[in-house]
């Protein structure tokens, strides 16, 4: 007699239907009764129910629940039998292993709002949470089990992606102004068309797009973007691309609309997957020229290996701005928050003795990044960077006192090379602070033996750029956080 528990045994946790094939094939047993023999089944045969097509269900040993085999062929049975949950690992691995709760469910083709037959990014976010294939940081930040890490996590190459994505679709916004596809003022990032969010979405009023309507109205159509980088981007990379175009053309009502997606390097089954199904391709090395492809690969290096650069080479940094000025015509300023960091990072590096930028730490269960982490010789200093225009409030400081401080400085002490080092925490912020912000900061200072901090606003930072007798730095500073008006 067949024992499903020792086929499982052999081949591990298996969809039905393969599990199914394989009593058929190679045990002798009809379909249907293979099927009424799993349907009785019990421990320690589990069914994992709800995710699949067509009523299919996962089916385990009790003994391999939430092991590395199991959660390695869940994700092949998202592959086969539920693509909705697979775009998102995919999307997280494509994006070495994180993407912000704004960004993430642009990458996905499941709606951020109703839509019949579709089921919600936020309820397709939470299962996979539930089942801890996700995790959601405490900086907003979605990542996968450590059961799938081999996949490849770097934090710190995501954020040169990210912000190398940022400037593209900005850059993209500018090129469609310019041969008047769309208006000035009028293109959204990370913003809902058709019950799904997209990079970009902008109304574009040119013919075939726009409709005429009764007494000379007329209406737009829309142009969708996103943009892939920083990875070999295959099929399964635009899948989700294509998936949410499909869908809108059997949405009724649906505005006209016409899909662009922008890569650097692109596989010939991706590429022609994408013509056939109508997206317009846009090479960025061939829209914007091969200097300005030459300056996002630099932007991703440049941020991805911040802190060894701005300690051995900070001047790459310093003539990174200045080419990112000249390229995308100022709109750097509106990148200043995700560059900040290292801005401050660049001071620091000229005096500490080693450097480090975003630095993740896990302590007594709890994770905490840290911006800018500078270790000199008798003091270590971590700070926390904030390129807003708004000042701070109270409630933020008071996060930062009570809750980020104390992980930090706890784990900092549990190390060897640093327990011994006055440990001082920074807030840089080039908004400032509102009055019961500094009130509170104040009282720590004169209330706090233990935990030293200092805060500077911009008038703050300029004076300690002063210091570096850098002029570059100083033109920096003044061209991205003085005259930057966002």
């Amino acid at each position: 007699m067949v024992s499903i528990e020792m086929i499982l045994q052999k081949k591990g946790p298996l969809m039905s239907s393969k599990l199914l094939d394989l009593m058929e094939a190679e045990h002798g047993m009809s379909r249907q009764a293979a099927r009424q023999k799993l349907s009785r089944s019990s421990s320690p045969i589990h069914k994992l129910k709800g995710y699949f097509q067509k009523n299919q269900t996962f089916v385990y040993l009790q003994e391999t629940y939430k092991t590395e085999a199991w959660y390695y062929a869940l994700v092949d049975a998202f592959s086969n039998c539920a693509r909705r949950y697979y775009s998102v690992i995919k999307a997280l691995e494509y994006h070495h292993g994180y993407l912000g709760t704004k960004d993430l469910p642009t990458f996905t083709f499941s709606p951020i709002s109703n839509l019949t037959g579709h089921k919600r990014i936020d309820v397709v976010l939470q299962d996979l949470i539930d089942l801890e294939v996700l995790e959601l940081d405490d900086g907003g930040l979605y990542t996968y089990s450590n059961k799938l890490a081999e996949n490849g996590r770097n934090l710190n190459r995501h954020k040169g992606v990210e912000l190398a994505r940022k400037v593209i679709l900005q850059q993209f916004d500018d090129w469609a102004k310019k041969i008047n596809l769309t208006s000035f003022n009028t293109g959204k990032y990370n913003s809902e068309f058709g019950k799904f969010q997209w990079g970009y979405t902008s109304p574009s009023y040119v013919h075939p797009l726009r409709r005429f309507k009764r007494k000379g109205k007329v209406e737009p159509g829309f142009i969708l973007a996103d943009a892939l980088i920083g990875n070999i981007t295959k099929l399964d990379e635009v899948s989700f691309f294509i998936e949410k175009t499909e869908v809108l053309k059997k949405q009724k009502g649906i505005f006209p609309f016409m899909p662009f997606l922008l890569v650097e390097i692109v596989d010939k089954d991706a590429l022609d997957a994408l013509k056939q199904k109508g997206v317009m391709v846009g090479f960025i090395d061939k829209l914007f020229g091969t200097e300005y492809i030459e300056l996002i690969k630099s932007l991703i290096q440049v941020v991805e290996n911040a802190g060894a650069i701005l300690k051995k080479n900070p001047d790459r940094f310093l003539d990174l701005m200045k080419k990112l000025s000249k390229l995308v015509d100022g709109k750097v300023g509106n990148l200043r928050g995700d560059l900040f960091e290292l801005a401050v990072g660049y001071f620091h590096g000229q005096f500490c003795n080693n450097l480090d930028i975003g630095k993740k730490i896990f302590y007594d269960g709890e994770k905490r990044e840290i911006d800018v982490f500078a270790s000199y010789t008798g003091e270590l200093r971590i700070a926390e960077c904030k390129g807003y225009k708004n000042a701070l409030n109270r409630s933020y400081v008071h996060e930062w006192l009570t809750t980020k401080i104390p992980v930090i400085r706890r784990w900092a002490l549990d190390q060897e090379p640093y327990r011994k080092k006055d440990i001082i925490f920074e807030l840089w912020c080039t908004g400032g602070f509102d009055e019961s912000a500094i009130e509170l900061l104040e009282n720590h200072q004169k209330s706090s033996s233990k935990i030293k901090i200092e805060f500077f606003d911009l008038d703050k930072i300029m004076e300690k750029a002063k210091k570096l007798e850098s002029s570059k730095f100083q033109e920096v500073l003044e061209e991205y956080y003085i005259k930057a008006d966002i």
